[in-house]
């Protein structure tokens, strides 16, 4: 049910305390305490206590007028019109709280934490063709899991419940993988597969996961730049699909940290040899804020080995100042006339009044499973890691191993 509440002061007073919440309110003795949920959740905002307790004391005492959304007036004082006014007070609250747990402040500024996550999969794979001829390159299985709930799976663990993945056209199994599926719960359920039932439920439970469409390839910037509408200003973090981290990892959550206590935007930087260099945005890593995070004095797209400012790549982990849109908007087509993220990103560590940008050194395990001796590593030592099957596999790859090295030997 919705309310218009129209508000007029009389003698009521705004409680501007910045202690516990009252156990009565102060307008009269009378005055029903609020229940003890709203009471607890109200006590990390007290700012909002005060326009609760306005809110009831004029519904009791007859100086506010209170309409339902049928716009029926109640009398001033009444039982429903302190109703109302209850029901708004809680509502008030309930929003504060809600909208507050990401915010706090700091130096009386808003100091706002990272909660979403972007996850660009429009790409076409032509890196692993001809496999994701007919099928999108992320639902490619990685042992017994798409690649993309790797990637979503790291995000949820990482505290980041509100999900956009950017597809692309042909782009609809990802859809279908994170939905319901009721024909199959429904089998599983029939035949008491417990086990399964509920690994397929969590499926669509891990995380609230938002589509959008980027109608044309043009490069990772844009397809980050079509998720603006959905992030609107606050910081978020991209997660490419082609990188896996190791589960064990902690990358993500770290980042997010490093976001949370600076404020500014943060890449994952990886050490990698000089033959690859060319495949990646490299960093020129500068002042060390803190041990394993760099300010970033600059950073160059797919340079010549030679040429390249360090051997530290940027891998597919991102935790994105808000500010990078402006950042896109103004950033003109590169190579392949694509706008690549890496070229808004330097402005944003050119901007000398700019948030900046840091880079995050990573020396865990990390898979590319978009080229496709990456995407067999991975799913060698991942399988090799699971309980329920790595002995048996270790096993058979110890045989193998050992059968490859007899025939190399000769008779």
């Amino acid at each position: 049910m919705r309310f218009l509440v129209f508000v007029r002061r009389q003698n009521g007073r705004r409680d501007s305390s910045r202690g516990q919440l009252p156990e009565t309110l102060p307008c009269a003795p009378e005055v029903p305490q609020l229940d003890p949920a709203t009471r607890a959740a109200s006590e990390p905002h007290p700012r909002r206590v005060g326009e609760a307790n306005r809110l009831l004391c004029q519904g009791m005492s007859g100086s506010s007028r209170v309409r339902s959304r049928s716009n029926t007036a109640h009398t001033p004082g009444s039982p429903q019109a302190v109703a109302f006014a209850g029901l708004a007070a809680a509502f008030e609250v309930y929003v504060d709280v809600n909208w507050s747990r990401h915010f706090r402040e700091v130096g009386g500024l808003p100091h706002v934490k990272v909660r979403k996550a972007v996850i660009p999969a429009a790409g076409l794979g032509t890196r692993f063709l001809p496999a994701s001829k007919a099928q999108p390159k992320e639902m490619v299985p990685v042992v017994d899991k798409p690649a993309i709930q790797y990637v979503v799976e790291e995000a949820a663990r990482a505290g980041l419940q509100d999900i956009l993945i950017v597809i692309g056209r042909g782009k609809y199994a990802i859809e279908d993988h994170f939905d319901r599926s009721w024909e199959l719960e429904g089998l599983l359920n029939d035949k008491g597969d417990d086990e399964r039932l509920d690994e397929v439920r969590s499926i669509s439970d891990m995380a609230d996961i938002h589509y959008i469409r980027q109608k044309m390839p043009l490069g990772l910037g844009h397809a980050v730049g079509v998720a603006e509408q959905h992030v609107g200003d606050e910081p978020f973090a991209v997660l490419l699909g082609d990188d896996l981290i190791g589960e064990q990892e902690t990358l993500l959550g770290d980042m997010v940290d490093a976001f949370n206590r600076h404020q500014t935007s943060v890449v994952a930087a990886m050490e990698v040899e000089k033959s690859q260099i060319s495949a990646y945005g490299v960093v020129a890593p500068g002042e060390e804020v803190e041990p394993g995070l760099f300010q970033l004095t600059d950073i160059i797209e797919k340079p010549e080995p030679d040429e390249a400012p360090s051997n530290l790549a940027v891998i597919g982990r991102y935790v994105l100042h808000p500010d990078i849109f402006a950042a896109l908007r103004v950033t003109e087509p590169g190579a392949k006339n694509e706008i690549q993220l890496s070229d808004a990103l330097k402005r944003l560590v050119d901007e000398p009044d700019g948030t900046g940008v840091l880079a995050h050194r990573f020396t865990g395990k990390r898979y590319d499973v978009g080229e496709k001796n990456g995407y067999l590593r991975a799913t060698v030592e991942l399988a090799a890691a699971r309980e329920d099957m790595g002995p048996e596999f270790v096993e058979f790859l110890r045989q193998f191993v050992t059968g490859m090295d007899r025939s190399e030997d000769g008779p």
